[in-house]
């Protein structure tokens, strides 16, 4: 795999494109903060269409961008349990998906799991703002698990048609 995209870290001292050289001669199935240290930020398109990409653990990232890993079709797991923001399209197409806990996310934008034609649960403690049509194309998604008040976070079911709501707060 190679990594040219844009990563920021938590002490905000660089926005620039960076090459994650320490990951570039090798396959990666696996990542993780001790690869990648002290990143906040994870770009637009970072690990798009890494087809070998099968698990990540970033517990101190924020922020997924756009399209950060569509298309990532061996991805089974992730673990972002600092995830705040997700933006549109950030885990479409990642047809391996099997289940989704984002305890602190706050926003998911358009599309992110689009077509994570394996997902079957999403538990989205803190969430406030899903965009449209989040989990279309999700056939096997049957239950969400939300931390609020029932129509506290309007658009439900948010393009997941077979999922049951579940309003826990």
């Amino acid at each position: 795999m190679t990594v040219k995209a844009y990563f920021q870290k938590q002490d905000q001292s660089t926005t620039s494109n960076e090459l994650i050289s320490s990951i570039l001669d090798r396959t990666v199935t696996s990542i993780s903060n001790t690869e990648l240290n002290g990143l906040s930020i994870i770009g637009n398109r970072a690990f798009t269409e890494d087809y070998s990409l099968s698990s990540v653990n970033f517990p101190s990232v924020t922020s997924v961008d756009a399209y950060a890993f569509s298309g990532c079709s061996s991805l089974t797991s992730i673990t972002f349990p600092s995830l705040v923001h997700i933006d549109y399209f950030s885990f479409q197409w990642c047809t391996e998906l099997t289940s989704i806990d984002l305890p602190s996310i706050s926003s998911i934008y358009f599309k992110a799991f689009y077509y994570c034609s394996k997902l079957a649960s999403a538990n989205l403690h803190s969430v406030v703002s899903i965009g449209a049509d989040v989990f279309s194309s999700c056939p096997l998604l049957t239950s969400i698990t939300i931390n609020r008040q029932s129509g506290d976070v309007t658009g439900a079911p948010w393009g997941a048609t077979n999922a049951t709501i579940i309003w826990t707060g």
